[in-house]
């Protein structure tokens, strides 16, 4: 699943963090999907839609935090 901007430049809309969560821990190369969708928030930050890169970070997030939980155990 391509989280890059289609050609209009809008980037694809994600339901929420849970949302955003469970692609990347779906995604063939998670670190990768992980990585594509922080983009995705630093550009959604440029074009000042706060609350929806902040929603993506946290998806990210916890990702990570599960990641680090699994490490641990």
């Amino acid at each position: 699943m391509p989280t890059r901007l289609p050609q209009g430049g809008k980037p694809r809309k994600y339901i929420d963090s849970n949302h955003v969560f469970i692609l990347i821990a779906n995604a063939k190369d998670p670190d990768a999907e992980a990585k594509k969708i922080l983009n995705t928030a630093k550009i959604a930050n440029q074009r000042g839609n706060t609350d929806y890169a902040k929603m993506l970070r946290h998806g990210v997030n916890l990702y990570r935090a599960k990641k680090l939980v699994e490490a641990n155990a």
